[in-house]
This record gives structure tokens, C-alpha cells and sequence, in this order.
């Protein structure tokens, strides 16, 4: 394994001063180096955090004083975001 890092190292190294990468073009050809070997992990998404905070936060006394149309239409946007989540689980 560190044998093949030593090489894949080398091998971008050359590519890089050979075709003269940008920084920002460094960083990608590295980034798919690294996804060759590694399993790609999800990471926490900041709009999640703050959507399941935001639905933490909807008591049922606020609730109560929202109206029959809006609730309806929150029942069925949690309904499909639901059922998307449950394609990719």
C-alpha cells in the first residue's frame, strides 16, 4: 500500500509540472486520487442541521395557531420528503 501511494504520488507530481495545474486543479486531480481508494463517506449537510432544528422547534402550541390549509401542506411536504428518504435508506 505504501508503495503505490509512493507511486500515485509521483505520478501526480509529474502531472502536475507537466501540465502546469492551477492550484484549484491540483486539489481536484488529488481528490480523485483519493477516491479511488477510499470509500467515499457522506457528510453532515449544514441545511439538514438546520432543517431538523427547525422542526424540533414546532411545538404543538405553535402548531395550533397555524392554519388548516398550512398544516395540510406541512403533512404533505414531511410525507414526501419522507418517502424520499426512505429510497435512499
Amino acid at each position: 500500500m505504501v508503495l503505490q501511494a509512493n507511486k500515485e504520488r509521483v505520478k501526480a507530481t509529474e502531472r502536475v509540472l507537466k501540465e502546469n495545474l492551477t492550484v484549484p486543479e491540483t486539489r481536484k486531480l488529488i481528490k480523485q486520487i483519493k477516491a479511488k481508494y477510499f470509500k467515499q463517506e457522506k457528510t453532515e449537510s449544514n441545511k439538514v442541521k438546520t432543517v431538523i432544528q427547525k422542526v424540533r422547534e414546532l411545538s404543538t402550541e405553535s402548531l395550533a395557531d397555524v392554519s388548516e390549509e398550512q398544516l395540510q401542506e406541512l403533512r404533505s411536504l414531511l410525507v414526501e420528503k419522507l418517502a424520499e428518504i426512505d429510497k435512499l435508506s
